[in-house]
């Protein structure tokens, strides 16, 4: 096999396997976005209806133990905050990656067409976003935009209605404030670059 035709394969094998990653990375960040959004449903759950969300739950807690009472819930806003901060740390890493892994894969296709002119290397690419549709812009700045921003406000509630608490509860308070601005940093950290780029 001539030597072109063994680089051909070997770039062609790292493109299709570049991809398969890129496939792996976008399922992971689905399943992040949908474990984000049941953590987020327990926390408007807990602002909209503190008191019957703080009996259920006592209750719940007070059969498993079998205990007669458990009334102290405020660790569970506490485990509520860590796993927002965990599932949105890896969220939004995985985000950037797949961000990351296209335009590197669109480097890869440029790279073999050019060199190989071969233009069937655009499926990721140029051809890709040729005609990019509408529905597809919408989600992609649902994705990058908006999603952010209301999991960034949807926080600011939360912390806002924790706040009253830090006389009766200061160790947890002051744990959850904490977590809410590393949170918040997260979000501004990925979602400033993001308005600053064209959509």
């Amino acid at each position: 096999m001539p030597i072109e035709d063994t680089k051909l394969q070997i770039l062609n094998d790292h493109y299709k396997d570049t991809f398969l990653y890129i496939r792996e990375y976008i399922k992971l960040r689905d399943k992040l976005l949908i474990f984000i959004l049941l953590t987020i449903a327990v926390m408007l759950l807990q602002i909209h209806s503190p008191k019957e969300f703080s009996d259920a739950i006592s209750k719940f807690i007070a059969e498993k133990i079998e205990s007669s009472s458990f009334t102290d819930l405020s660790f569970i806003g506490t485990l509520n905050w860590f796993l927002l901060l965990g599932l949105s740390l890896r969220y939004f890493q995985t985000t950037v990656l797949i961000d990351r892994q296209y335009e590197y894969i669109h480097q890869v296709e440029e790279y073999i067409r050019n060199n190989y002119t071969i233009d069937v290397f655009a499926r990721e690419g140029r051809h890709y976003l040729h005609d990019y549709p509408l529905l597809s812009d919408f989600a992609h700045i649902l994705y990058v935009k908006i999603f952010p921003f209301l999991l960034l406000l949807v926080g600011i509630i939360k912390i806002l209605r924790e706040l009253p608490n830090l006389r009766s509860n200061v160790e947890m308070t002051v744990i959850n404030f904490v977590i809410f601005i590393i949170f918040a940093a997260l979000i501004l950290l990925y979602l400033i670059p993001s308005l600053l780029r064209r959509t």
